[in-house]
């Protein structure tokens, strides 16, 4: 389904961070679970803007709803183009992130928290606990970046241009916990507070010492 919350009628609403004195788009208001099993509790984002000259960084809260096994997560992120061909996705589970980018090189990776020193009591967990994700896509140096609550926990490269990551501009849709083709692996999941940032010099950490997109 569409989120009515966060459209106004025609895309996303435009609000300001007052912390970090910021614009940002909201993409999501309000809690919302995510099933790792059906699309029923996918949300399907329409006009949403384009970050072609500026790169962009999503950021939300997330917690684990339901985890049965060591190790599982959920497809968070997908982004398809005009034809509704699918661009990339972002899959995230307890100590890893997974990105697709089929027109990268390498077409896909997957960092470990473990590798970039993230210690398994700060992985994420099967408990009631909000954790707060960043991800950015800097267009200048064509980098992927990763935070976990407030921390930098891994860069590197996109495999591609960025640019091509806003898949047709405002004619893509964003799917949050679209289930991918195929796949029934994963957990359910509740994000909070999902944000859009384009054209900002505000990190996930709070600070303003450099441009998110370069």
């Amino acid at each position: 389904m569409t989120d009515a919350a966060c459209h106004n009628g025609s895309g996303p609403i435009l609000a300001t961070d007052d912390v970090l004195n910021r614009s940002y788009y909201a993409l999501i208001v309000e809690p919302a679970r995510l099933s790792r099993t059906s699309n029923d509790n996918a949300r399907y984002l329409r006009n949403v803007p384009n970050f072609v000259g500026t790169g962009v960084t999503f950021t939300f809260w997330f917690k684990h709803v339901q985890c049965e096994q060591e190790t599982c997560g959920l497809y968070l992120l997908h982004a398809f183009d005009s034809s509704r061909a699918f661009c990339w996705s972002l899959w995230l589970e307890n100590g890893a992130i997974w990105f697709d980018n089929p027109l990268g090189s390498p077409t896909f990776q997957y960092p470990k928290f473990s590798e970039s020193g993230v210690s398994e009591d700060f992985h994420l967990k099967n408990d009631d606990v909000w954790r707060f994700i960043g991800f950015t896509l800097d267009e200048v140096s064509d980098t992927a970046r990763f935070w976990l609550d407030g921390s930098l926990v891994w860069e590197g490269p996109w495999g591609s241009s960025v640019t091509g990551a806003d898949c047709a501009g405002s004619d893509k849709l964003v799917a949050l916990g679209h289930q991918h083709p195929g796949w029934t692996y994963g957990a359910e999941v509740e994000i909070h507070d999902f944000r859009m940032y384009v054209h900002s010099d505000a990190r996930p950490d709070g600070s303003t010492g450099g441009s998110l997109s370069g």
